[in-house]
């Protein structure tokens, strides 16, 4: 069973409120830099790998707004937001998959 993620950051935003196009959103392991799985519509692994700036995370689109993004319920996460260039915008830590930072889709059981 997985969670859909609900960002508080939204849309992703820079520090002077201007849309963040091709922000990311990093997920590790609570308390860590350790990168934790997230998953897509379809159960697939979402790719996290670093871009031109040696930022990783899953990326947003250029109204900084990002794709459905799903974590497994066994896990705690910390999520980064970055700009593409990599300066944090913000970072929440720790995020349960059932607090008020996520919910679960209907009909996933």
């Amino acid at each position: 069973m997985s969670t859909l993620f609900v960002t508080p950051f939204v849309p992703a935003l820079t520090l002077t409120a201007t849309f963040s196009a091709a922000a990311k959103l990093a997920f590790y392991l609570t308390g860590t830099t350790t990168l934790a799985t997230v998953y897509d519509e379809d159960g697939d692994a979402i790719d996290q790998s670093a871009n031109v700036h040696g930022v990783v995370g899953v990326e947003a689109d250029a109204f900084g707004r990002f794709p459905n993004i799903f974590m497994g319920d066994d896990m705690i996460y910390r999520v980064i937001l970055r700009t593409a260039i990599g300066v944090v915008i913000g970072d929440v830590d720790p995020i349960l998959p059932a607090n008020g930072f996520s919910q679960t889709p209907a009909g996933d059981d």
